[in-house]
């Protein structure tokens, strides 16, 4: 998804229907609560990508305004 980018709420509700999703994040979401730092392949290095983690987002908003789950960032 694209327009909805950091409405945790409705991240929330995509997982609670067991579903899952793709959405792009905005460019200063925070990324400080880092969970997981994921290796990066040579294929995925030659593409371009530049990172993979797994995040708590949203750590400044309040609790029923963030994900309650784990998110990945590619």
């Amino acid at each position: 998804m694209d327009r909805w980018y950091g409405e945790f709420a409705l991240f929330n509700r995509i997982v609670k229907t067991k579903s899952s999703y793709v959405c792009r994040i905005r460019d200063n979401s925070n990324l400080s609560d880092v969970i997981e730092e994921r290796l990066l392949s040579d294929p995925a290095i030659a593409a371009g990508v530049i990172g993979d983690m797994v995040v708590n987002l949203g750590v400044h908003s309040k609790a029923d305004a963030r994900p309650d789950h784990k998110v990945r960032v590619v």
